[in-house]
């Protein structure tokens, strides 16, 4: 079988162009994706053909020439049907093909290999066949049967199907899928031309060598190619089914190197792009200068829930989805990009309410604290002195010390109802302030004067030093209410003979009130609280004066509410100094609390 054979130089370049496409169809075989396995076995199916058509040109019976024919067969009867099989695998459209479909198909091609090797029985595929010597080595000459021109036929209809479903989904695609259909679609048209010439224009050298093996090699060799060099099947239209136009949030689909190859109209007009983005990564559609953090890179794990700032201000949501090959074999990543740039400001404002709702709870705890323990205990001993006084059970001289003390609780207990009252106000939401033009002077003196009794019983000296030209726009009750508070404070937490400071002075376009004392200072974690703006706790005085901290609570709200810069400087044992600024001029708009309050 072998021992007659003369090789040629046509013979010689089909055996080796054969053997290295086997070679070929092995390794793209290795990559397990169902579009390469179709097309590493119809390369094998064309390898088959070109080896056996090999053999036949190098032999010189008849006998042997039938005898390679019958196994070149075999890949020339399952090549239409393979490809019309890698044709819909490329296109993502292998479910067209059912079970009964793949049946029909390798049916057909087995039935026409039975015909082939029954040949000699029936003579229906070479009614007679017969050796031409007349060129420079034998070449079999046959004389087509019946079902020779029935294979024609559905060859070259299953071969015009593939045609027609790569070019009809070629309509359909972005310009990357056009430039793979068009080179597959071209590069088979090579072995098609070459054989519908064999068959109905007789372009046959030598009067009977078929040149499209040659044709089917050189075309599996470009594809192969375009495989290897180009990525030709790593971008496959299947891609684009997972795509849905219609969707309102960014698709797109990166292959298996994270390159962009296919994305709907949304993710373009997330991305506003200044050239094709094509082929890029997504970390280069989002340059690194409008993020503020880098691009999450999309390996071969879902990406859930990965929040994207900009910084123009836009929040983006990214997940992905890994797209994976029937085999399992890692193939790429589905992208969804969210706008969630309102979600996360509601969100944001959402957990700003919450905090608000939360810290106003315990002011309201903190509000009930007080009138339970600081207002409710001095009303009680109010009421048990008053019994005391009017059941002659004490002299007179013990019936006038009681009255003094309980005095001085009257007197507390009403500062801390006046505070409770100021605070409950404050905290009305829609609560406006009323704002105007007035003088400092007037107003220390009228927040200083009802503190004098206190003054006088502490022996404590109050040094006013407020220019008498100085004007402050303001709402003045609220402002008056805080020089009260604070002096108060101070009195309250200075020593016997202690000193109490009040001055202001103008800085530019404010007007800056101190109040200083030389009395037991703050710890810093008051301090912290205060500056915070957390809760303070009640505290003594010098003389066991009871302090609720709801007086600098209410003196901190009534700041913020103006926009007012406030300080506060303390150290234990050597005083504290209260200080706070106000507009000298009046101003369009104040800053505030927009959630609480509205001013004019």
């Amino acid at each position: 079988m072998f021992s007659d054979l003369n090789y040629n130089l046509y013979a010689l370049v089909l055996i080796t162009s054969g053997v290295f496409a086997f070679l070929l169809a092995a390794w793209i075989m290795r990559k397990r994706r169902q579009v390469f396995n179709w097309f590493s076995i119809m390369l094998i199916a064309a390898a088959w053909w070109a080896v056996a058509y090999g053999f036949e040109l190098s032999s010189s019976s008849q006998e042997n020439m039938l005898f390679w024919i019958k196994i070149e067969y075999l890949g020339i009867a399952c090549l239409p049907s393979l490809w019309l099989i890698f044709c819909y695998s490329f296109i993502g459209r292998e479910n067209r093909l059912n079970n009964l479909t793949f049946f029909s198909l390798f049916a057909y091609s087995a039935v026409t290999y039975l015909m082939m090797l029954t040949n000699e029985g029936h003579h229906l595929f070479y009614e007679s066949t017969s050796v031409d010597s007349s060129g420079p080595f034998p070449l079999l000459s046959i004389d087509p049967g019946p079902w020779y021109h029935l294979h024609t036929i559905v060859f070259y209809s299953l071969v015009v199907a593939g045609y027609w479903a790569l070019i009809a989904h070629l309509r359909h695609t972005k310009p990357v899928f056009r430039r793979q259909n068009r080179l597959l679609i071209l590069s088979t048209l090579v072995p098609l031309s070459v054989n519908f010439g064999y068959i109905f224009l007789d372009l046959r050298p030598y009067g009977h060598l078929d040149l499209t093996p040659f044709a089917f090699l050189l075309t599996s060799f470009i594809i192969a190619v375009g495989l290897m060099r180009f990525g030709l099947f790593d971008v496959t239209p299947m891609a684009r089914t997972r795509v849905i136009q219609e969707l309102s949030d960014g698709v797109a689909v990166v292959d298996s190197h994270g390159r962009l190859i296919d994305f709907n109209g949304a993710f373009e007009e997330i991305m506003k792009p200044r050239e094709d983005l094509f082929g890029k990564r997504l970390a280069e559609c989002f340059p690194a200068e409008e993020m503020d953090q880098a691009f999450p890179d999309l390996g071969e794990e879902n990406l859930q829930e990965h929040i994207l700032h900009l910084n123009d201000g836009r929040i983006y949501e990214v997940s992905s989805t890994i797209l994976y090959e029937k085999t399992g074999l890692f193939n790429g990543s589905a992208i969804l990009i969210k706008d969630v740039t309102q979600r996360i400001e509601s969100q944001h404002k959402l957990e700003d309410k919450t905090q608000q709702l939360i810290k106003l709870n315990a002011l309201k705890d903190r509000l009930f604290s007080i009138i339970a323990h600081d207002l409710r205990g001095p009303l009680i001993n109010l009421q048990e002195t008053l019994n005391l006084v009017n059941s002659d059970v004490i002299t007179p001289e013990e019936r006038d010390e009681v009255l003094k003390i309980l005095g001085e609780n009257v007197e507390q207990s009403v500062s801390l109802m006046k505070n409770l009252l100021d605070w409950a106000q404050s905290q009305q939401k829609g609560e406006r302030l009323e704002l105007s033009l007035f003088h400092v002077e007037s107003l220390v003196r009228e927040a200083v004067e009802p503190l004098q009794s206190l003054l006088k019983r502490k022996q404590q000296v109050l040094d006013l030093d407020v220019s008498s030209k100085l004007e402050v726009y303001a709402d003045r009750e609220r402002i008056k209410i805080v020089l009260r508070n604070l002096v108060n404070n101070s009195i309250k937490f200075t020593p016997v003979q202690g000193k109490i400071r009040v001055w202001t002075e103008q800085k530019n376009d404010e007007v800056w009130f101190y109040v200083r004392d030389n009395g037991v200072g703050m710890s810093e974690t008051q301090l912290e609280k205060l500056n915070k703006e957390m809760e303070l706790e009640s505290t003594y005085g010098t003389q066991n004066e009871k302090g609720s901290g709801l007086g600098l609570m209410l003196c901190r709200d009534f700041l913020r509410q103006h926009g007012s810069k406030w300080e506060v400087e303390s150290e234990m044992g050597f005083g504290s100094t209260f200080s706070f600024s106000l507009s000298a001029l009046p101003k369009d708009s104040h800053p505030a609390d927009s959630d609480l309050y509205k001013y004019q």
